[in-house]
C-alpha cells in the first residue's frame, strides 16, 4: 500500500479518483450542517460563511490541508473501502444479502437448464440463453460456494476466477508479478480503468457517510429540522445505490482489462520466470500449477516440477 503514496502527487489523484469526491462530499455537508444535523460540520459555515475576508484565505489554506489529509486516508484505505463493498467481513451488512444473490444464481442455472431441455432450440432460445451464460460468466464465479453477498464483489470475483479457470494461474498471487511484465500502454489502460473505479468507491463511501451523519442526526434530536435531514438522508441513500451501480459497471471494465492481461502477457511473465509455455492450453494448465503452487505454499519442493516446463535447451536430460 505505501507503493501507492506517490500517486498523491499524479493529476488523476489530484483531479477525479480522490479529491473530487471529497470536496463533492464537504460540499453536502455543509448543506447537512444547515439542516442542523451534527455540529462538527459547523466548521465550515463559520469558516467560510460567518468568517471576515481576511480570514477566508487562511481559513481555505486550511481547509485544503483538511481535504488532502481526508484523500489521502481514502488512498490508504481504498483496498479495505472495496472489501466492505464487495461484502466482506463478519460485521457487514451486506451480509445479508447472501440469500438473494444465491436465490438469483440459481435462477439463472435453472432457466439455462429448462431452456436446454428443449431441443431443437429456436434463435430466441439460443439468443436467450447465450445472453443468460453471459450473465453468469460476468456477474458471478463458477460455483455457488465462492457467491459474494453483493452484485459488485461477484464482478470482481468473476474477473479473478478467470485466469484459475482458463489457465490454472492463481490469479491473486501472480498479478503482482504479471504487472512487471505488462507494458507501458497497457499498464496506462488498466490505471485508467482503475481510477475510473476508485473515483465511484470514493464517492460511495462519502455518500454512506452523509447518510449516516443525517440519520444520527434525526434520532438525536439535534434540533435541527427534522424534514431536512430525513431529506438529506435520502438523498445519500439514493446517491450510494445510483454510485455503487455505476462502481459495478466500472469494475466490469477493469475486469476486462485485467483478464485480457492474463490472456495476451502469461507468455511474457513465463519467460520471465524462465519458462516456456506449451502450445497446448490444457497442458500449460498442468505445467504452470507448480509455479502457483509455490507461489501460494512456499514450499521448493513444488519447484521441482518446473524442469518439463523450461525451454527445451535448459532441460537436463537424464
Amino acid at each position: 500500500m505505501l507503493g501507492e503514496l506517490p500517486k498523491i502527487l499524479a493529476r488523476n489523484f489530484l483531479s477525479v479518483i480522490f479529491f473530487l469526491p471529497v470536496i463533492l462530499v464537504v460540499a453536502a455537508a455543509i448543506s447537512l450542517e444547515s439542516a442542523g444535523a451534527l455540529p462538527v460540520f459547523r466548521f465550515f459555515t463559520k469558516a467560510f460563511v460567518e468568517a471576515d475576508e481576511k480570514k477566508i484565505a487562511v481559513h481555505l489554506g486550511v481547509a485544503l490541508v483538511i481535504i488532502w489529509m481526508i484523500a489521502t486516508f481514502l488512498l490508504v484505505t481504498n483496498f479495505k473501502i472495496i472489501r466492505t463493498l464487495e461484502g466482506y467481513g463478519t460485521l457487514n451488512p451486506a451480509r445479508l444479502l447472501t440469500r438473494r444473490t444465491l436465490r438469483v444464481f440459481n435462477k439463472l442455472h435453472r432457466k439455462i437448464s429448462r431452456i436446454d431441455a428443449q431441443k431443437p432450440l429456436s434463435d430466441d432460445q439460443l439468443s436467450l440463453r447465450r445472453r443468460l451464460r453471459m450473465r453468469l460468466a460476468n456477474e458471478f464465479p463458477e460455483s455457488k460456494q465462492l457467491i459474494l453477498p453483493t452484485r459488485f464483489g461477484n464482478i470482481v470475483r468473476a474477473f479473478e476466477r478467470y485466469p484459475q479457470i482458463i489457465y490454472n494461474i492463481d490469479a491473486i498471487r501472480s498479478w503482482t508479478r504479471l504487472q512487471a511484465v505488462l507494458p507501458d500502454a497497457y499498464k496506462s489502460s488498466l490505471d485508467a480503468a482503475k481510477a475510473i473505479l476508485d473515483f465511484y468507491i470514493n464517492l460511495w463511501f462519502g455518500s454512506v457517510l452523509i447518510t449516516i451523519s443525517a440519520l444520527i442526526g434525526i434520532f438525536s434530536n439535534s434540533g435541527g429540522s427534522s424534514r431536512a435531514m430525513f431529506l438529506i438522508a435520502f438523498l445519500g441513500s439514493l446517491s450510494a445505490i445510483l454510485v455503487a451501480k455505476s462502481a459495478q459497471s466500472a469494475a466490469a471494465q477493469w475486469g476486462e482489462l485485467v483478464k485480457g492481461a492474463f490472456d495476451l502477457y502469461r507468455g511474457d511473465l513465463c519467460r520471465q520466470l524462465g519458462f516456456e509455455l506449451p502450445r497446448s492450453i490444457e497442458r500449460g494448465k498442468a505445467d504452470v500449477g507448480p509455479i502457483c503452487r509455490t507461489m501460494i505454499y512456499r514450499q521448493s519442493r513444488y519447484a521441482n516440477e518446473f524442469t518439463v516446463f523450461r525451454p527445451l535447451a535448459d532441460r537436463r536430460l537424464d
